[in-house]
């Protein structure tokens, strides 16, 4: 979507367990981050999304960052809502740019190889996950 892939930084922690980190990893996470680059924006879940691992992230980048770094925040559960105070960002062509990625992660698509019981979106939340309508608040 425009970023360079060398400017990507994946942290490897487990989809589906970040809530369940504990104080010391916990504490590493927001110290890798913090060690990173000081962004110009970071944009993370709300602190108010209800999925434990967005929760999670979104508190570690609260506390990894100073407080002059903007953090636009996106609310992804639960479906169809927005964060605190949140303002629409029309997608335009980078609709299309998001519904390509959406369907590069099997994980979220159905494709799911390492928990045959885990999450999936449906065609339908597919449609609402890939609209033409971003909602960013700025923060908490």
């Amino acid at each position: 979507a425009g970023v360079h892939a060398g400017s990507v930084r994946f942290l490897d922690y487990p989809d589906g367990s970040l809530s369940a980190l504990g104080e010391a990893p916990f504490r590493s996470l927001v110290q890798r981050l913090a060690a990173g680059p000081h962004p110009d924006l970071v944009l993370r879940p709300s602190l108010s999304d209800t999925h434990p691992d967005h929760e999670t992230v979104a508190e570690a980048c609260r506390q990894a960052w100073p407080p002059g770094i903007p953090q636009a925040t996106y609310q992804v559960w639960p479906a169809h809502s927005q964060p605190p105070g949140a303002k629409p960002f029309v997608l335009g062509r980078d609709q299309l740019v998001k519904q390509a990625a959406l369907r590069l992660y099997k994980s979220q698509t159905g494709l799911i190889t390492d928990d045959p019981d885990g999450f999936s979106m449906n065609r339908d939340l597919q449609r609402i996950f890939a609209g033409p309508v971003e909602w960013y608040g700025c923060g908490p």
